[in-house]
């Protein structure tokens, strides 16, 4: 079964942590929206809704949990020798999970090259096995919310 998890920041005590579980969306008396991310536990926290990022599904070659707004590092040993490595941006775009180089306009879709991140359960299934970060090339280094 995929699972479907979310992340989101919570700021307590001056301090910012994550928070892993459902998304979920209510309207406050004052007509404001509120945004919150409840844990399996129960535990409900309020979070910045600008940080709440959607789990792929996949895994880096670390076994880390590849959520949209993360960083991907690809290490790749040319036949020469040389270490070539290239940061990716993975987004949720058009229905689809994307990886964006660095400093591009052009989202490469992950099916372009044969696997892919889509939203369609079967589709993300057929590919999870065969999935590039599987195979140690893939890193999640970061996101875009610096933590």
């Amino acid at each position: 079964m995929r699972e479907i998890e979310f992340r989101g920041i919570v700021e307590c005590d001056g301090r910012r942590n994550w928070v892993y579980g459902f998304y979920l969306k209510s309207a406050a008396r004052d007509g404001n929206a509120r945004h919150h991310i409840v844990e399996e536990d129960g535990l409900t926290y309020d979070i910045d809704p600008e940080t709440v990022s959607q789990y792929t599904g996949l895994t880096d070659k670390n076994g880390v949990k590849i959520f949209d707004g993360d960083f991907v590092m690809r290490r790749n040993t040319e036949s020469i020798g040389i270490e070539n490595k290239i940061l990716y941006l993975v987004s949720f775009e058009n229905g689809a999970f994307v990886m964006k180089p660095k400093d591009s306009y052009y989202p490469y879709r992950f099916a372009y090259e044969g696997y892919s991140l889509h939203k369609d359960y079967s589709m993300l299934q057929q590919f999870k096995k065969e999935a590039p970060w599987t195979n140690g090339s893939y890193e999640v280094i970061g996101n875009i919310h610096g933590l």
